[in-house]
C-alpha cells in the first residue's frame, strides 16, 4: 500500500508538475538551450555512443533531485564528523544514453524507453560524457554492449524508491549504471564511480558528471 502511494505521488503528481509554458508566456520559451546547441548535441550523436546529464529549470522534479544530492552529501559528511567536503547542491538531474544512430534511450515516468530528441533536448542545460578508460575510438569498438544492455531494459518500470539493488525497476541514473555494467572489467574501470555510489549508497546524475570515471566531451549551461 505505502508503495502505490509512493508511485503515485512521485509519477502522477510531482513528475507531471512543470512551469515551462508560465515561462513560455514570459519569455517567449519554455528551455534555454538553443537551436545550435541541439544540432551540435545532434553532430555529436552522430560520432560516437555517448552517456548524458542535462537539468530542466522548470521542473520540480530537478529541485527534489538536486535537493536529494544534497541530503546523501550531508549524511555522508556528518557520518564522518563533518570532515571533508561540505555538502553541496548537486547540479546535473537527469541521465540517459544515445546510440551511433542518434537514438536516445531514457528512464522516465513512463519507464524505460526509446525517446525523440526534441523530448529529451527541451531542457536548460547538457553535458556529453564519455568513459575516461578509452579514447574516442576505443569507446566506439566497445560501447555495442553497453547500448545493447541499455536496449534490454526497455518496458520496465520506472524506480521510485531509487533502490540500487534491484535492478527490476529503473531510475535514470541506474539505467545507465547497469548499462555499463556489461562491460568486461566494469569494476576495475569504473572504480572511481562505483566507490562514490558506496560511499553514498545510492547513485545520481550528478555523480555520473562528478566521477573521475569519466570525461567531459562537451557542456553548455544556459
Amino acid at each position: 500500500m505505502l508503495r502505490k502511494i509512493i508511485d503515485f505521488v512521485s509519477l502522477k503528481l510531482i513528475s507531471p508538475f512543470n512551469w515551462g509554458r508560465i515561462k513560455f508566456l514570459l519569455t517567449g520559451r519554455e528551455f534555454n538551450l538553443r537551436p545550435y546547441d541541439r544540432e551540435y548535441a545532434r553532430r555529436l550523436m552522430k560520432l560516437s555512443p555517448y552517456l548524458w546529464v542535462s537539468r530542466r529549470r522548470t521542473h520540480l522534479t530537478s529541485y527534489l533531485i538536486s535537493l536529494g544530492d544534497f541530503a546523501l552529501a550531508l549524511w555522508v559528511w556528518m557520518k564522518a564528523k563533518f570532515k571533508g567536503p561540505r555538502p553541496r547542491w548537486g547540479y546535473w538531474t537527469h541521465a540517459f544514453l544515445s546510440d551511433q544512430n542518434g537514438k536516445l534511450i531514457e528512464a522516465v515516468a513512463k519507464g524505460v524507453q526509446e525517446a525523440y530528441f526534441d523530448d529529451v533536448f527541451d531542457c536548460d542545460s547538457v553535458a556529453c560524457l564519455a568513459p575516461s578508460f578509452a579514447t574516442d575510438e576505443e569507446w566506439k569498438e566497445v560501447s555495442e554492449v553497453v547500448i545493447d544492455m541499455a536496449r534490454k531494459q526497455l518496458g520496465k518500470k520506472y524506480d521510485t524508491i531509487f533502490n540500487i539493488a534491484d535492478d527490476s525497476e529503473l531510475s535514470c541514473i541506474e539505467l545507465v549504471r547497469v548499462a555499463l555494467r556489461a562491460l568486461p572489467q566494469y569494476g576495475l574501470r569504473f572504480k572511481d564511480f562505483e566507490a562514490m555510489i558506496q560511499q553514498y549508497k545510492n547513485v545520481t546524475p550528478q555523480m555520473l558528471y562528478e566521477s573521475k570515471s569519466f570525461r567531459v566531451v562537451w557542456e553548455v549551461r544556459r
